[in-house]
């Protein structure tokens, strides 16, 4: 049980100490605002659509959630079986990857709800009698 816990604790270090990196980064280029004026949000918003779709994806999805997540479940894999062989190797490869599928798909999930834009209604293809 202890090494579960020591497993665990490594991985979420490992975790946290990437996700910390990566908003350093990210505030550095004026990517990251956590205040919540809508001053603030506004620039973020046109910031983040110079960058483009597939740029933000990977910052914000890949590099921002997947990584960090498959990066600290290795670790914690890592931790709990040293010496387990090729297979845990094969097998910690595959994870790491659908960790960054997974980070894709969150990336494209916020990018369209950040980008949401306004539906009139009735929408402008019904006539208006």
């Amino acid at each position: 049980m202890r090494d579960f816990i020591l497993s665990v604790g490594i991985g979420v270090a490992a975790a946290v100490a990437w996700f910390g990196i990566w908003i350093f980064i990210l505030r550095a280029c004026g990517l990251v605002s956590f205040t919540k004026t809508a001053e603030a949000r506004v620039r973020v918003r046109e910031r983040t659509l110079r960058m483009g779709k597939g740029r933000y994806i990977l910052a914000f999805g890949v590099f921002g959630w997947g990584l960090p997540v498959g990066f600290g479940t290795e670790m914690s894999r890592v931790a709990e079986h040293m010496d387990a062989g090729w297979g845990n190797a094969v097998a910690s490869i595959g994870l790491f990857a659908l960790w960054g599928m997974a980070g894709w798909w969150y990336g494209l999930r916020m990018w369209n709800a950040l980008h949401r834009g306004e539906v009139p209604f009735p929408p402008p293809w019904l006539s208006q009698k």
